[in-house]
C-alpha cells in the first residue's frame, strides 16, 4: 500500500481535529498497522513534558483504529467503530518533544470475537520509547 496522508485518514478513523493523534499511514493489513505523527506545540496532549501518556496512548489506539478501518475497507466492508477496553503494562521511557516525528506500529495479536488483542510500540529515531498492550472492542454490524 501507499502511504495515506491525514486529508485521508479521516475516512478511516473517527476523530476529528483537533484530536487527530497521526498524520501517515504507512501500512496496513490484517494484523500489522503503522503510522506517523509529528508533534506540535498546539496538539492537546503536549504540556511541560511534551507530548504526555495520554497523547501517547491516544496514538496508539488512532494507530489500531486506522489499520482496522483500512482492512476493513480493503476487503469491501463498512469501517467498523473501536472502543479501548484496556490499557496493560504500559512501559513509557520517554516523551516526545514538540517538532518530533514518532512512528507507531500495532500487531494484532488475538482475536476473540469482537475483542481484539493488540500490542503496540511507539519509537522516535528508531528506538522505542513506549509500549503497552491494548484490548479493543469492535463494535459489529447490525
Amino acid at each position: 500500500m501507499n502511504s495515506i496522508e491525514q486529508q485521508n485518514i479521516l475516512d478511516f478513523i473517527p476523530h476529528r481535529q483537533p484530536m487527530v493523534m497521526i498524520d501517515q499511514l504507512l501500512q496496513a493489513d490484517e494484523k500489522l498497522g503503522k503510522t506517523t505523527f509529528t508533534i506540535t506545540e498546539e496538539n492537546v496532549f503536549v504540556d511541560q513534558d511534551g507530548f504526555n501518556a495520554s497523547g501517547l496512548i491516544e496514538n496508539i489506539a488512532q494507530t489500531a483504529a486506522a489499520q482496522a478501518g483500512y482492512y476493513y475497507r480493503s476487503i469491501g466492508q463498512d469501517v467498523p467503530i473501536g472502543y479501548l477496553a484496556e490499557v496493560k503494562n504500559i512501559d513509557i521511557a520517554q516523551f516526545p518533544k514538540v517538532g518530533d516525528k514518532i512512528e507507531t506500529k500495532i500487531e494484532l495479536k488475538t482475536k476473540v470475537f469482537n475483542i481484539n488483542l493488540v500490542e503496540a510500540s511507539v519509537s522516535l529515531n528508531q528506538k522505542i520509547i513506549c509500549s503497552c498492550t491494548m484490548k479493543l472492542f469492535i463494535k459489529e454490524e447490525e
